[in-house]
């Protein structure tokens, strides 16, 4: 995986619907290229899938993420554990047992219960729990019809199905499922991502952990990282409850250029406190919101 793959990546993290056209515009490299690379990376198992997920399934429902080293001799069986409870989205497993755990609530009042079985499970002693902020998930979107359900659960495990594949399963014409799924992107009811695999690769994905100085804002950050990073930085998050903390991800071929990117910032004198882990591998999970949508979504066969 090269500069210009990880690139792609982040384009079709930010948007897995964008199509391979526009990926060679913004790209400025031939449509047979960027064909070929992202066949490679789905080939490769970089990238595991292509999803679509409606937003705000729940008035009261929450992102969260904690974070901190889990003491479990058998780490992986403990993961998979975990993640049948069915509000684990997505585990990292970092070097020297660190682990992050994105949960999705379906109410906030769940977090308490939420947090006990991630500490118990993972035998977690010291952790940190935050809950996300997403500013591309609006606060308060239109209810879902029952066709765009059925368009949500048919292209939940793959974004790029065609409109007319779609159509035909869910018997309607392919200019309704544009129209319909161009209307919920349009209003903030679905995003549309990868899951995606670095570890599978030679590179690199580190996640570090940046507590800002007093006068330092978040977005001044992020904006810097942006500049003076590209394209080492991958994605960051944001929590509602640590005004003066961020998550981010970066990017390198090798431990060094990751110690180099860390002294960089360590030196840019933002930080109070920069630490660094090392992502071993991704695990991805269903929810209770995945099978909310694959329920509502279901198509009644005629008797």
């Amino acid at each position: 995986m090269d500069e210009i793959d990880l690139i792609i990546i982040k384009e079709l993290w930010a948007n897995s619907r964008i199509t391979i056209r526009e990926l060679s515009d913004n790209l400025d490299i031939s449509v047979n290229s960027v064909h070929k690379r992202v066949n490679n990376l789905v080939e490769e198992g970089i990238i595991e899938s292509f999803i679509l997920v409606p937003v705000n399934l729940h008035p009261a429902s929450a992102w969260v993420l904690i974070f901190g080293k889990s003491n479990s001799p058998s780490l992986e069986k403990a993961i998979h554990k975990l993640g049948k409870k069915g509000n684990i989205n997505k585990v990292v497993s970092c070097l020297d047992n660190w682990v992050m755990i994105n949960g999705h609530l379906r109410k906030i009042s769940d977090l308490n219960n939420f947090t006990e079985d991630v500490v118990r499970e993972l035998a977690i002693e010291d952790y940190t729990f935050g809950i996300l902020t997403d500013g591309e998930m609006k606060d308060e979107t239109p209810p879902l019809s029952k066709l765009d359900y059925q368009i949500c659960n048919s292209m939940a495990n793959n974004s790029r199905k065609s409109m007319s594949d779609v159509a035909k399963e869910l018997s309607v014409t392919p200019k309704t499922v544009k129209r319909r799924l161009a209307k919920m992107e349009e209003e903030g009811s679905v995003y549309a991502r990868i899951q995606w695999q670095p570890a599978v690769g030679s590179e690199i994905i580190s996640y570090m952990y940046l507590t800002l100085k007093p006068g330092i804002t978040r977005q001044e950050v992020i904006t810097d990282l942006s500049n003076d990073f590209t394209p080492h930085f991958i994605q960051h998050y944001e929590f509602s409850n640590l005004p003066d903390f961020l998550l981010v991800a970066i990017w390198g071929k090798t431990l060094r250029q990751i110690n180099d990117l860390q002294h960089d910032l360590k030196e840019s004198g933002k930080f109070k406190k920069v630490t660094t882990n090392v992502q071993y591998k991704a695990y991805h999970f269903d929810t209770w919101a995945h099978e909310y949508v694959r329920k509502m979504g279901e198509i009644k066969k005629s008797q």
